[in-house]
């Protein structure tokens, strides 16, 4: 099978790949470029001065969120944009349909993976302890609360709701937004995830800082109707295309030229908009057969 065609005369291009999936959502809110006059990088010393407060203050008895530091917080623009960012995140783009009902734990692990794009600076899969670490940093950015079900109610023991908890309630968490009437106190039967960056420490936090500001540089998050999570260049759109060529070690971003709603993908012309990051198709998963094969026609 030929992979790639080019026709130099018309400045047309044909490459084969797979449709894996369609933009949804894309966050608007984080300032791109970074960077003094942009916002926060954590490779400026000001704002690595900023950020490292902000992680010393999560490692504090009453991290969370306490209305003091939050004024403080206000006036900070190196901060204040990343707030904005990610409150916006996780009310529109990662937990929209919450509503109290509660996500998966599943969807609570992608979550936080394709943030840092599931590697440390290193280049390492990130531990189970990053998990509790990003909920308490997004608790003291956004006031976002992250509970789960305790283990005596899981099990029904004392502290459970009537009846127990089914299998199905266990695997859920509560993403509780800041201007929602809940107490920020867990109800009986529910932990803070939060409570759980004990065991990670300040050096996870600076860790996950480390690798957000070192692979997220210049992208937004963005969800595709797919209900996949990743980071997209600057100008994605809900509607561009996420695909696959042969031949590449990571998916890319197309928007169609001319909208042709009845033609066929191969009959359809399209220019790249840029490679991304897609939690769940970075490792070869995008070569499964239930996503179609096609020739992509580059303008």
């Amino acid at each position: 099978m030929q992979i790639a065609k080019i026709d130099e005369q018309n400045g047309v291009m044909e490459l084969a790949g797979r449709v894996l999936d369609t933009v949804a959502a894309v966050d608007e809110k984080a300032r791109i470029p970074w960077g003094r006059e942009g916002g926060f990088h954590v490779t400026d010393p000001i704002a690595v001065g900023s950020m490292q407060q902000l992680i010393s203050n999560v490692h504090q008895p009453g991290f969370a969120a306490t209305p003091e530091y939050r004024n403080r917080r206000q006036d900070d623009a190196d901060r204040r944009w990343m707030s904005e960012s990610a409150t916006n995140i996780l009310q529109n783009i990662a937990f929209p349909d919450e509503g109290g009902g509660g996500v998966s734990l599943e969807q609570f692990d992608a979550v936080w993976r394709a943030w840092i794009c599931n590697r440390t600076r290193d280049n390492d899969i990130p531990g189970a302890e990053f998990g509790p670490c990003w909920a308490a940093l997004m608790s003291q950015m956004t006031g976002f609360s992250f509970w789960k079900k305790t283990p005596a109610a899981v099990g029904g023991g004392e502290d459970s709701t009537a009846g127990g908890t089914s299998a199905v309630d266990a695997t859920l968490i509560r993403a509780i937004g800041p201007m929602q009437p809940e107490s920020k106190a867990p109800p009986a039967g529910w932990q803070s995830i939060s409570a759980e960056n004990e065991t990670g420490g300040q050096g996870t936090s600076l860790a996950l800082m480390g690798a957000y500001s070192k692979w997220c540089y210049r992208r937004r998050f963005s969800r595709t109707v797919g209900g996949r999570f990743g980071w997209v260049v600057d100008g994605t759109q809900p509607g561009d295309l996420v695909v696959l060529f042969y031949g590449c070690d990571f998916p890319f971003v197309l928007r169609q030229t001319v909208k042709e709603a009845d033609a066929a993908i191969g009959d359809k012309a399209f220019r790249i908009v840029g490679d991304c990051y897609m939690h769940g198709l970075m490792d070869g998963e995008g070569l499964a057969d239930r996503f179609p094969a096609t020739m992509f026609r580059i303008v």
